[in-house]
């Protein structure tokens, strides 16, 4: 994992209530974890996301049609919610 530094980070009461409730029912050690996780999560996430478009853009021309672009960030932002809920 390489060299731990400790730094100072400000967060709303709802994150703060999450991470101390992971913390209370037992399933990170301690904030400090809670916020590793996080971290860790977030940057694997943004290389998956990286990938996908690598291969989007390796798979060929676009197809043309008739897309909902609305409807298509509001069903990936609730299949995001589900990751994280499940996270």
């Amino acid at each position: 994992m390489g060299e731990m530094r400790r730094i100072e980070i400000e967060i709303d009461a709802a994150m703060l209530a999450a991470a101390d409730d992971a913390v209370e029912t037992g399933r990170f050690a301690d904030r400090d974890a809670v916020i590793r996780h996080a971290l860790t999560f977030w940057n694997n996430e943004v290389g998956r996301v990286r990938q996908l478009i690598d291969e989007g853009f390796a798979s060929g021309d676009p197809i043309e049609g008739n897309f909902d672009a609305d409807d298509i960030k509001r069903r990936g932002r609730a299949r995001l919610a589900e990751q994280l809920r499940r996270a």
